[in-house]
């Protein structure tokens, strides 16, 4: 069985603690709590990315739908928030996401800045 990265993204203790950060509520291992808190915070960070004229084909994401561009980002931005170092190695294809302003920011929408 896999997952649909349009609708599920994995469990990662990273965004958890990202997600804790903001005052959401997931208990260990509780993948229902984990995406609830997730998708809570997708509609502020889709508004960002829209006031930023942020999209898959602005970006040349090729292949790539809206929405899974949007949930990767999400997913990208809480992982920062929670303490991820940023790494992109050299024919990572696909792992990074074009990267512009200071480091660690997605196109000047800080990890760190709370979309609500």
């Amino acid at each position: 069985m896999s997952l649909c990265p349009e609708i599920y993204i994995p469990y990662d203790s990273t965004v958890r603690d990202a997600l804790t950060a903001v005052g959401k509520k997931v208990r260990d291992h509780a993948y229902c709590d984990y995406m609830e808190a997730v998708m809570s915070e997708k509609p502020a960070f889709e508004r960002a990315l829209r006031d930023k004229g942020l999209t898959a084909e602005s970006l040349s994401a090729d292949g790539m739908s809206q929405w899974l561009f949007e949930m990767r980002a999400h997913d990208k931005r809480l992982m920062l928030r929670g303490g991820f170092d940023l790494t992109c190695t050299s024919g990572a294809v696909g792992k990074c996401i074009r990267w512009g302003g200071s480091y660690g920011e997605l196109n000047g929408i800080s990890p760190w800045e709370h979309c609500g």
